[in-house]
């Protein structure tokens, strides 16, 4: 059977008593990592729970561990011999190790009670009634868990030709959805004056912006769309007119993309998406051209499309 655990396990946990000193009424064996309650924390918990009813002869022989999962959650198993045909298991997960731990003392503590109570006197007028089961605790709330994103980056449309960059960007994953600001600088790229190969300008892209991604499953493969916002730069530097000169322009973004990552362990994603960009303004540059006056030489395309590949650090 399997629980999803949550703080409300340490709650059940404050307010029982504390067990008795002397011979105890159950055994625990218990393995865990070591940012986990070890054996003599679980026991702990357990003597809190059932008070007196841990003194006594050994009735309850509790044994398990707790292990951390590959999508970074941890599970407890705990196996219980109470001198039945065969022992009981419960399997109990969670995102946090200290309440799946108290709620595998919880299972273990009830189960103690449980064998330690005095059976109903039956009576003809009172049928017995068998105790409910314990009801599972509720979900631990999610933590906020930080990452680093970093990789090569290509822009299609943005500048006059296809061009390779590299993008940083950081966030945190909480509550099913990542939140992401980034920024990128990709390298620059020529464009010419048409029918004037030694007239022209040269270009160069910045790009920052934030986005929400929402992960469609927490399995190990995953997809998530995205939407968010941000701000372009565009730099163009003459070269071949008599007088060269640069300009620059700030552009408002509208971004949606299709972000895909595999969680190959706890710490490291590999992540890979595709993304499509639509300036809020589109300035055309121009060179002067002498005897014609101006040329336009370079105008950015409605839609840019942009493709990353890196690794996501979690934290």
């Amino acid at each position: 059977m399997r629980f999803a655990v949550g703080s409300s396990a340490w709650l059940v946990l404050l307010i029982s008593g504390r067990a008795a000193a002397g011979e105890r009424a159950y055994s625990l064996t218990w393995n865990a990592p070591s940012d986990c309650p070890d054996a003599a924390a679980l026991t702990r918990y357990v003597d809190q729970v059932v008070g007196d009813a841990a003194a006594g002869p050994e009735t309850v022989r509790a044994s398990g561990g707790a292990t951390r999962t590959a999508d970074g959650r941890y599970a407890a198993t705990v196996e219980l011999d109470i001198g039945g045909a065969e022992p009981s298991t419960r399997v109990i997960d969670g995102r946090d190790c200290e309440a799946v731990s108290q709620a595998a003392a919880l299972v273990i503590a009830l189960a103690i009670r449980a064998h330690a109570a005095p059976p109903p006197s039956p009576t003809p007028a009172t049928p017995k009634v068998p105790p409910p089961d314990p009801a599972p605790p509720a979900h631990h709330a999610e933590r906020p868990h930080a990452f680093l994103a970093l990789g090569p980056v290509a822009d299609w449309g943005s500048t006059p030709a296809v061009t390779l960059g590299f993008g940083l960007s950081g966030g945190v994953s909480w509550l099913g959805l990542r939140l992401e600001p980034g920024l990128a600088y990709f390298a620059p790229r020529s464009a010419e004056v048409p029918g004037r190969a030694s007239v022209g300008a040269r270009f160069s892209l910045a790009s920052a912006g934030a986005r929400v991604c929402v992960p469609l499953s927490r399995a190990a493969l995953w997809v998530a769309p995205c939407v968010g916002g941000g701000v372009d730069w565009v730099h163009g530097e003459g070269f071949g007119a008599r007088v060269p000169k640069n300009g620059s322009t700030w552009s408002g973004v509208v971004r949606t993309a299709l972000l895909a990552g595999w969680d190959i362990s706890s710490i490291l994603t590999l992540r890979l998406e595709l993304e499509g960009v639509l300036p809020m303004t589109r300035p055309e540059f121009e060179v002067e051209v002498a005897p014609a006056g101006s040329s336009s030489v370079f105008r950015r395309s409605p839609l840019s499309a942009r493709a990353a590949f890196g690794l996501d650090v979690h934290f």
